[in-house]
């Protein structure tokens, strides 16, 4: 995995995330037990999405389902960025939860 900012055109490999890395975390991220570190690394991701990315996440919402959403309104940024600011809330999802089990 490299260390890097959040470059929205980043693909999961570019991450080091295979997809069953990303049922996985997408599972813990669902879970109660992470619910304080999805918050958390979600703000950290990026602070404008980062109830977009909780909400796409745990309610399993595209980028074209929140686009609009009635409860945030309209999301400030396009399709591309938005998904690259995912896989990166995924990234750093991966790391919070590697240092936090090496505990």
């Amino acid at each position: 995995m490299r260390e890097s900012k959040a470059n929205p055109r980043a693909s999961w490999e570019f991450y080091g995330i295979d997809k069953v890395q990303q049922m996985i975390l997408k599972e813990l991220m669902r879970s109660d037990e992470y619910a304080s570190m999805v918050q958390t690394v979600a703000f950290a991701a990026n602070e404008i999405v980062a109830l977009y990315l909780i909400k796409s996440v745990l309610e399993n919402k595209s980028y074209d389902r929140l686009e609009f959403d009635r409860e945030l309104g309209r999301i400030a940024c396009g399709r591309t960025d938005f998904y690259g600011i995912r896989r990166y809330f995924y990234y750093l999802f991966y790391l919070k939860l590697n240092e936090h089990r090496s505990e």
